[in-house]
């Protein structure tokens, strides 16, 4: 439980260092990718008991999967990095894990799982949350660009489904071992399509000496540390306790974004928090035991 609950707390701090430096969305994203990658295959070089068996690496099925995942992840970070910066570091990480829903969908159209009453009475609730906190919250003093945002945190979580059923895809065939290769080549390919979204935008040069912290601490932070230890995390507690402590992430965020950056929520918006954060947690434990 331990390592959940230190990687639920790592991740927190990601939509906090997206908005700390001047660096753009798209950017900060390309660059907290490539640190990734350098750090995580770096450590793969020196550590080789992290490898999986060379049979797997060479396997076509893995490195489908891996670029499969890269260029979803490469497009959940191009609209979450968005919603950070137009709603808030605490209303982005919010709207982003409505994946819960999405992944439970996949699951019921792909894999044959049944819809329980719990899943069936969460979808409502969190998309109730969902439009307090989008409606109400729209106002000139949030910014033109505010709905956008709240639309980009939507779609994370929509790209986030499909990036975790690639990322899944490769996990089956490697196994544990197989976990930081995977993360490894998955930043490495994500890195690359968000390099070319970069260029397209016309910017490629970090602005100040200042922001390379904020991408080097997302990138060994969140990115590495925070996905190894919920990956490895995940599995030694109940479903119903790894919800609940995951929730954690856009609860911590809520918070450090209201302390640090001075985001605001009114009442209508902090009832709408409430039901859709509750919603996840009922969508993340949907097939546990009442």
């Amino acid at each position: 439980m331990g390592k959940l609950i230190l990687g639920a707390l790592i991740i927190s701090f990601a939509p906090i260092l997206v908005k700390a430096g001047d660096i753009g969305p798209t950017l900060i994203a390309f660059y907290r990718c490539v640190v990734a990658a350098v750090f995580q295959l770096g450590l793969l070089l020196l550590i080789p008991r992290l490898r999986p068996e060379r049979a797997f690496m060479r396997s076509p099925q893995v490195w489908l999967a891996s670029a499969g995942a890269g260029l979803f992840f490469a497009l959940d970070l191009f609209v979450w990095h968005r919603s950070v910066v137009y709603t808030g570091a605490g209303m982005g990480t919010i709207l982003a894990n409505t994946q819960v829903f999405y992944v439970a969908v996949i699951g019921v159209l792909l894999y044959g799982e049944k819809v329980t009453a719990r899943f069936a009475l969460a979808v409502p609730l969190a998309f109730l949350g969902v439009y307090l906190l989008a409606i109400h919250g729209a106002s000139p003093a949030r910014g033109e660009h505010y709905m956008w945002g709240v639309a980009c945190g939507v779609t994370t979580g929509v790209m986030y489904t499909v990036f975790l059923v690639f990322l899944r895809k490769a996990e089956k065939v490697l196994g544990t071992r197989g976990t930081l290769w995977n993360l490894a080549w998955m930043s490495a390919i994500a890195g690359f399509f968000l390099l070319l979204f970069s260029l397209m935008e016309g910017t490629f040069v970090i602005p100040g000496k200042a922001d390379v912290l904020w991408v080097v601490l997302l990138g060994l932070g969140p990115q590495t540390c925070g996905w190894l230890l919920i990956t490895r995390g995940v599995g030694e507690v109940p479903i119903s306790k790894a919800g609940l402590i995951l929730l954690l992430q856009p609860l911590l965020a809520t918070v450090m974004g209201t302390f640090i950056y001075g985001e605001s929520f009114d009442v209508v918006q902090v009832v709408g928090a409430c039901l859709t954060v509750g919603g996840i947690y009922l969508g993340v434990t949907r097939n546990a035991e009442a």
